[in-house]
């Protein structure tokens, strides 16, 4: 592979695992064939209570596709893809072709922040974004064929309470609570919602036995009304290709809010059951709502970034 050694490929697929996903699964594996360097989906990794169509699990392997053309675009690289490149292969999300660059690479920008960028789930600070920041991150997301809607007050309001009926819904399935309760790992395993190893054990088994969703609603509800920005990210359709585009358009988002200092999180739950789901496309013009976003300045500093386990690759593209 004439552009893709081995120390290229590393330093690459490194930055695609910083990429975020739901409950930490990082549902990527990578391999390479022809000189391309190939995305798969790792259905292995799905959630198939919180995500049953794997809406989310291609949106995360969005994200750690566009950190790849971060990542290239630092080595003077140029990135060709071509997304899902072969139908009897539905795990084959994307196969990149790394092209050697003279000119300047405007994502090269980026890559000093993929490592700064983190979800900051706890309070933000109330100050106000500077007017010329939410434009400028709707001008990426819509380079992403993606667009933000920052939500007014009244907005916020009611997609409050559509959290809180979400995590209602959610915590009342055991069959929720026993996903959830799989993905709460020590941090030696790298992956996962990562807790100390002597409270992991104990808050697995009290998640699997307690509904706690009137007290997480009552939580998150406040989260959402006392937070200063309120976005929600859309695409016009809702398939494959467009989940994948809303990964990148989410990730392009995610890396621009950090050049300013600015973190995220993720308020998905009325995204998540398909009655909320619903709502919320209608009170948006029938647009596909794909992720609900926190953004502000962390209240706190942040914690130990979360570990990632090893990225495995295979050279046949199997």
């Amino acid at each position: 592979m004439s552009n893709l050694n081995p120390a290229l490929l590393e330093r690459l697929l490194n930055a695609a695992c910083l990429a975020p996903s739901s409950h930490n699964t990082q549902p990527w594996r990578f391999g390479w064939h022809n000189e391309q360097l190939l995305l798969f989906a790792d259905f292995s990794k799905a959630l198939a209570d919180n995500d049953p169509d794997n809406r989310e699990l291609l949106i995360s392997c969005g994200c750690a596709l566009f950190n790849i053309k971060v990542a290239a675009a630092a080595e003077g690289m140029s990135t060709e893809v071509m997304y899902l490149p072969d139908p009897d292969q539905p795990a084959l999300l994307a196969a990149i072709t790394l092209l050697k660059s003279t000119a300047a690479l405007p994502l090269a920008t980026f890559s000093p922040y993929l490592a700064k960028r983190f979800t900051h789930r706890a309070k933000f600070l109330p100050n106000n974004l500077a007017d010329t920041v939410l434009p400028e991150l709707s001008r990426v997301v819509a380079a992403q064929h993606a667009q933000l809607i920052q939500l007014a007050p009244e907005q916020i309001s009611q997609l409050a309470i559509w959290v809180a009926q979400g995590d209602q819904q959610q915590w009342a399935r055991t069959t929720w609570r026993a996903e959830l309760a799989s993905w709460l790992k020590p941090a030696s395993t790298g992956e996962g919602l990562t807790l100390p190893g002597v409270i992991q054990p104990f808050a697995s088994w009290l998640i699997r036995r307690a509904n706690l969703g009137k007290m997480v609603a009552n939580s998150n509800r406040q989260l959402c009304l006392n937070s200063a920005v309120v976005c929600l990210l859309c695409t016009q359709n809702d398939k494959a290709r467009d989940w994948l585009g809303a990964g990148e358009a989410l990730q392009q988002l995610l890396l621009q809010a950090a050049v300013h200092g600015l973190q995220a999180s993720y308020l998905n739950q009325p995204l998540q059951e398909p009655n909320l789901r619903q709502r919320v496309s209608q009170l948006f013009g029938n647009q596909a709502p794909q992720m609900l976003i926190r953004l502000g300045y962390p209240a706190t500093k942040a914690t130990a970034r979360i570990r990632r386990r090893p990225h495995f690759t295979t050279s046949s593209g199997d």
